[in-house]
């Protein structure tokens, strides 16, 4: 068997995932649940043949030094995959995510209104949260593709294995490597020599990537970040958390003034048909924020959440919205909630709710 097989196979099947281990028989992601498939066990020799199909020459070499890769497949005519190399006691593994091939619009993700208001932003900083897996690539694709579609402005995504071909339409895209950790102060400075509009970044996790794309904002840029977090108020702590000490009270205060938009999203299954609806909960630049934001009140910012001042809202609002709308169930919300009591408390109908 040979790798487009599995790979036309499991497509069949819709799932966002294939994953692929020596002595295992393949298994896909469908809607969030893995589920084996009928396929034998695969061999080491048949699994190395399969991926050498598609795996370019020159990671080869990485692979049999034990490194993990990463790279783009595109299975013609119109599929991509992000395959993820990597070896799990001794065997070699495979993490297929599947992708879109056009880019989605905020409508077919049936996002809120408040994207649409993101991507028309000139300048700041907007983080997209969430989960590993929660659709975070579509939605950064979806923002791009507005900017790409509304505006004349030069785009740069900064990423090693860009998961979208964006083909420029009023503005211009290019997509630059981020180097190593060493040289990432560099990349910085060249973006800056790039006239960059709007610079794409896979994720802030660490302090020198978080000061230079305020630098890029102050210097007029619209950063746009990827980063891992549960809810959006845990992406802004953890941000905070990663300044030192010793600067935190100045970058807390550019912070303030830079900071747009922080959404998260969870990906929640559908109460009818195929398919999961996005939950998002939403923080936006607003006065009151600015002040709790430099003096880190975050009990302050949960309320400003809840109140729903200046399009902001909570996961719980928005599950309570989707519930509403009769796109997922009432067990669903409580599932994806992080407070069932609060919850069930909201779906009947006892607190502030949002459109």
């Amino acid at each position: 068997m040979n790798i487009s097989t599995i790979l036309d196979g499991a497509a069949q099947h819709f799932p966002s995932d294939l994953l692929l281990q020596e002595g295992s028989p393949p298994a896909v992601r469908i809607h969030g649940t893995l589920n084996s498939t009928k396929v034998p066990a695969l061999q080491e020799s048949d699994l190395k043949e399969m991926l050498d199909e598609i795996t370019p020459d020159a990671l080869w070499k990485q692979i049999e030094q034990k490194k993990d890769v990463e790279f783009i497949h595109v299975e013609p005519p119109k599929t991509r995959y992000r395959v993820t190399l990597f070896h799990s006691n001794g065997h070699l593994t495979a993490s297929i995510r599947i992708l879109p091939y056009e880019t989605p619009s905020f409508s077919i993700l049936e996002l809120p209104s408040v994207f649409k208001e993101i991507s028309d932003l000139k300048q700041g900083l907007i983080l997209l949260s969430g989960r590993s897996g929660s659709g975070r690539s579509c939605t950064t694709a979806s923002i791009i593709e507005s900017i790409n579609s509304n505006h004349t402005r030069h785009i740069i995504e900064v990423s090693n294995c860009p998961e979208f071909n964006h083909l420029s339409k009023k503005s211009f895209i290019s997509q630059v490597p981020p180097g190593s950790k060493s040289s990432m102060e560099t990349v910085f400075e060249q973006l800056l020599h790039y006239n960059a509009d709007v610079v794409i970044l896979d994720e802030i996790s660490d302090w020198t990537t978080a000061r230079q794309a305020l630098r890029l904002c102050d210097a007029g840029a619209l950063v746009i970040a990827n980063c891992l977090a549960i809810t959006a108020q845990d992406a802004l702590e953890n941000l905070i958390r990663i300044i030192p000490e010793s600067s935190r009270q100045n970058y807390l205060q550019n912070l303030s003034l830079n900071l747009q938009a922080i959404s998260c999203q969870r990906l929640c299954r559908k109460k009818k048909g195929k398919g999961r609806a996005v939950a998002t909960e939403i923080i936006r630049s607003a006065p009151a924020l600015t002040t709790a934001l430099i003096e880190q009140d975050f009990n302050r910012i949960e309320k400003l959440i809840q109140s729903g001042h200046s399009s902001m809202r909570s996961f719980d609002q928005d599950l309570d919205r989707l519930v509403r709308a009769e796109h997922i169930s009432e067990q669903e919300a409580l599932k994806q909630t992080l407070n069932p009591d609060s919850m069930q408390m909201l779906l009947r109908g006892f607190g502030a709710r949002t459109k």
